[in-house]
């Protein structure tokens, strides 16, 4: 497994390796399959997934993976299998992460717009440790 996200009540797993080693994990899983490519992984990086098409405030928050978020886990988009998830509400977020330790960053709302590309630092490193950009 080389990325994992939940959005809608499904789970979206995206599995690496050779057709024989796939095809067994989708079997040993019991999954249904389909094939995916790489927009959809590039969409929530790049925070221009439809969950981001949004007028509410979106809040990234990175916790712990099986963390429970209350009222706020309906709205999420969970990422990286469960340590970054997005939230999308018009409540005040920020007052509920400060009373559950829990990191948070505004990435939308009326005064922050939504961060479509990495900044240099990420680039930077990201050219660094894969300078042949295998990984996209």
């Amino acid at each position: 497994i080389s990325a994992a996200a939940i959005f809608n009540h499904k789970i979206v797993l995206r599995l690496s390796g050779s057709d024989a080693v796939t095809a067994q994990t989708i079997d040993e899983l019991n999954a249904q399959a389909s094939s995916l490519d790489d927009t959809f992984w590039a969409s929530i990086s790049n925070l221009q997934h439809e969950f981001f098409n949004s007028k509410s405030t979106i809040w990234q928050a990175r916790l712990g993976a099986t963390q429970k978020l209350g009222e706020w886990d309906e709205q999420s988009l969970i990422d990286w299998c469960g340590h970054i998830r997005y939230i999308k509400t018009d409540t005040d977020f920020n007052a509920y992460a400060e009373q559950n330790n829990i990191q948070v960053l505004a990435i939308k709302n009326t005064a922050t717009q939504t961060m479509t590309s990495p900044n240099k630092i990420e680039k930077a490193l990201k050219e660094a440790f894969d300078p042949n950009n295998i990984f996209k």
